[in-house]
């Protein structure tokens, strides 16, 4: 998840974080990339590939940035305004809380093609203006967050213009100006990142021993008094992945814990806290589907593997709760 390090290491960043290797899920699927240069029509054509195939013994793809997301859905928008093919993103990554939202996708993106783009785009060319921070060129459009609803479109979602950064194969995106220089600074290596963090490299370490196409990141742990099973001792952050291998989907949990004592104490734990749930019947919606868990421990990261023919995939909304620990 190298991606990590195009992110500003920040409370808010870390509060949530996005991740999909679009690359890796295509594999698992057995599709070929989408068209290049494809526009609406037949991208949807071939997005319909994907939904086929996804109805197969696949992990479906979560996590997935809202603007990756708005691009696989208007390639046409995306081409016009902003010169970004979305057959050319490999992967994309997100942090922050609303509205404060960092971007980045990586890809063969062509500077050509999103230079003429944003000069001929109708819609907000006569906002368009070239900035530099540490040499690094950034297109903008307006003031932080201003709203023009006249101008919403697909990539200027509620009319923002935004900022813009093409660094190497990365593609920069947000909506205010700290936050470009910020994501600037931290992918040459000028400011802290969030892959500088002790806790999220070791989690994005661990979990990429495994064959996942996407991952959740966050800090914000649940803690708790008591509970019906077994709770978690205190952790750091954790993290939320899913893939699929030759046994079929499955879905990751890996806890950053302060040692690896609590590491191994957390693995038991985990275990039992699910056998618990899954014994108690239908009160758990986090444990629904799951049929097996197993949990191994690298480093300071508990890390555990769910299996099952109809597991929780919304895991993501419904982690917190499933995931209590214990007062520190």
């Amino acid at each position: 998840m190298v991606l990590l390090g195009a992110i500003p290491d920040t409370p808010e960043a870390a509060s949530y974080v996005g991740y999909a290797d679009l690359d890796a899920y295509y594999d698992a699927l057995g599709v070929d990339l989408p068209p290049a240069g494809a526009l609406n029509d037949e991208f949807d054509e071939w997005l319909g590939q994907l939904v086929e195939a996804e109805r197969g013994d696949v992990a479906p793809l979560l996590a997935l940035p809202e603007f990756a997301r708005d691009a696989l859905r208007d390639t046409g928008a995306f081409q016009a305004e902003i010169g970004l093919d979305p057959a050319h993103i490999r992967q994309a990554i997100e942090a922050g809380e609303p509205p404060e939202m960092y971007t980045v996708l990586r890809g063969d993106f062509d500077s050509g093609d999103i230079g003429d783009a944003v000069e001929n785009d109708e819609n907000f060319a006569d906002l368009l203006e070239t900035e530099s921070h540490s040499e690094v060129s950034y297109y903008a459009w307006g003031e932080d967050f201003e709203q023009d609803f006249a101008r919403n479109s697909s990539v200027h979602s509620l009319g923002r213009g935004g900022r813009l950064a093409l660094h190497g194969d990365l593609l920069l995106w947000c909506f205010w100006t700290d936050g470009m220089t910020g994501m600037i600074d931290a992918t040459i290596d000028a400011g802290d990142s969030l892959a500088d963090r002790q806790d999220f490299a070791a989690l994005a370490s661990a979990i990429e021993t495994l064959p996942v196409y996407w991952a959740s990141l966050t800090t914000e742990t649940t803690e708790t008094a008591s509970s019906p099973v077994p709770l978690l001792a205190p952790f750091e952050s954790y993290a939320i992945a899913g893939g699929t291998d030759d046994d079929g989907p499955l879905l990751v949990i890996a806890l950053a814990n302060a040692d690896e004592a609590t590491a191994t104490d957390n693995a038991e734990r985990i275990v039992s806290r699910f056998q618990a749930a899954a014994e108690d019947g239908d009160s758990y919606r986090w444990a629904e589907g799951v049929e097996t868990v197993e949990a191994l421990v690298i480093g300071t990261v508990t890390l555990a593997v769910l299996r099952g023919r109809s597991l929780p995939w919304n895991f993501i909304l419904i982690g917190p709760e499933a995931l209590q620990h214990e007062r520190a």
